[in-house]
């Protein structure tokens, strides 16, 4: 079930192509659950600041996520990146206060930086262990041999980081600031 509140002229345009890029989501105050299947991409940008969005679902045949493509979605609380995606965007999830937990499916091999910068709730970051590039350990993102350490959850006040890590990668990210 797909639920748009929306103007029939987006409802079109959201259907229509293979991509979006809806400026007029911006600051909107409408709900999607849904993202069809005929959608490969999430441009830059595309729900930036749609504050009421709080659950998504992206189609099985979205390909990238776009830089800044969630950001300040404030009330995002879970995102799950189905197994379609390969790319995701810098900063694609930036401030989404309310951000909780991510899944991370098995085909994403490229993330560009601070994915998830200030998303201050941020508890668990889950990767598929059929990952070929990124893996997970108590929440935490690593690369998939665990000798870089991606990010951690916002949430987590302390961590060890492990022996095997040789490289941090996105600190500001782990500060949350």
């Amino acid at each position: 079930i797909v639920l748009l509140f929306i103007f029939p002229f987006i409802l079109k345009e959201y259907y229509s192509k293979t991509s979006i890029q809806c400026k007029s989501y911006i600051q909107s105050n409408y709900y999607v659950q849904d993202i069809p299947n005929s959608v490969k991409k999430i441009r830059d940008r595309s729900f930036y600041w749609c504050e009421n969005l709080k659950n998504i679902k992206l189609g099985e045949a979205v390909e990238s996520i776009g830089k800044e493509a969630f950001a300040y979605c404030i009330n995002l609380e879970e995102i799950v990146i189905p197994d379609s995606v390969v790319t995701l965007g810098k900063r694609a999830f930036k401030n989404c206060t309310s951000l909780k937990r991510i899944v991370i499916s098995k085909s994403l091999q490229s993330i560009d930086k601070f994915p998830f910068l200030n998303c201050i709730n941020l508890s668990e970051i889950i990767v598929s262990p059929d990952n070929n590039y990124f893996s997970s350990e108590d929440g935490v993102l690593f690369n998939k041999s665990q000798d870089i350490l991606i990010t951690f959850p916002a949430k987590l006040k302390t961590y060890t980081i492990p022996e095997t890590v040789r490289s941090i990668e996105m600190i500001r990210e782990m500060c949350g600031k």
